[in-house]
């Protein structure tokens, strides 16, 4: 994932934020008749009218590919007073950022694990279990699509909002519009080269899982390491007061790349057709001391925490079919030797 922060436009050397709330020059009230004070008053309005004018086609025109950070309305900060009066602002607490997202969280992995073998099997998802390959370029087509969608969001102002809101992930709960977006934003690439990479290296071992894990515990892994990498990312930056908004699919790829790791712990492995001495394990190792000295020396713009959360999972997830698997040939061979085999 890449940590996306807040860009400040300067033209002429004046900040144009400063230049659009800047008040007018009036004079005082009680220096001037009425009518004077009215004249000076309307002339003070059209010029700083005329200004804002200048300076917002300024920004349209010229300023179009900044991104700049999106600021709390009074409607987002809870100072509203409605019929059910006032609401208390979105704070950037434990309850906020890390005890309501875990909940979110933990019900999708429950609702995943469980749903998504009946998905695969009795509705026409189950296409993929004979074609397994159209899996991986479906996944690899839809962050591609979503990739597409970020190059024209300034042609629609719905389709703006709607990618601002749920496929990037603000990691601040005061802007936070929706914690969907701890799951679309997985799928959610605004430079192509960060799109390139995340799915050149989600070719390389998907194939290899699919034929470990089947199709549904496949897509299981991709989804809920995704969600868990935003969980990360949330929790990192709650703890370390260190906000900002996320975005990409390596989250859920580390996850993937992790199973593989802990599988095939010796199967060969390059980084840029360069290959890893000692395999898949250790490639896993130093990539996860990697994104630890990143957490703690905040270098670069990728989302360590993310990367991490989606190791994690990746792990976890591997280390408990083994044991299955394991048990279940425990169970095999202590049933052949009770009938004497």
């Amino acid at each position: 994932m890449f940590r996306i922060g807040v860009t400040t436009a300067r033209l002429g050397g004046v900040s144009v934020w400063r230049s659009l709330v800047k008040p007018a020059n009036l004079t005082r009230p009680s220096l001037l008749t009425s009518k004077a004070f009215f004249s000076q008053w309307q002339k003070s309005t059209t010029d700083n009218t005329i200004k804002n004018s200048f300076m917002k086609s300024t920004i349209t025109n010229k300023l179009k590919p900044f991104v700049f950070k999106r600021l709390a309305t009074f409607r987002d900060l809870g100072r509203n007073r409605g019929n059910s009066g006032y609401q208390h602002p979105n704070y950037n607490n434990t309850e906020n950022n890390i005890i309501k997202p875990f909940i979110f969280v933990t019900l999708f992995t429950i609702v995943t694990y469980f749903a998504t073998p009946y998905i695969f099997k009795y509705t026409p998802m189950s296409y993929f279990n004979k074609h397994p390959q159209h899996l991986i370029w479906t996944i690899l087509g839809l962050n591609a699509i979503v990739f597409g969608l970020w190059q024209i969001r300034y042609s629609n102002t719905l389709l703006y909002k709607t990618l601002e809101n749920y496929f990037i992930m603000d990691r601040s709960a005061l802007t936070r519009k929706s914690n969907l977006s701890m799951i679309f934003s997985s799928f959610s690439h605004q430079e192509s080269f960060h799109l390139l990479v995340n799915m050149g290296c989600l070719y390389s071992f998907s194939g290899t899982m699919i034929s470990i894990l089947g199709i549904s515990g496949f897509t299981s892994l991709y989804l809920i390491s995704g969600v868990w990498a935003s969980f990360f990312s949330l929790a990192y930056s709650q703890i370390f007061r260190y906000f900002g908004r996320s975005l990409g699919a390596s989250g859920s790829i580390a996850g993937v790349f992790t199973a593989f790791a802990t599988f095939v712990p010796n199967a060969g492995i390059s980084f840029f057709f360069i290959p890893v001495p000692g395999g898949a394990a250790v490639a896993a190792g130093l990539f996860a001391l990697y994104n630890v000295a990143g957490c703690l020396l905040r270098w670069g713009s990728f989302d360590y925490a993310a990367h991490l959360g989606g190791m994690w999972v990746g792990f976890l997830w591997a280390m408990f079919l083994k044991w299955k698997a394991e048990r279940q040939e425990k169970e095999r061979r202590d049933k052949l030797r009770k009938y004497g085999w």
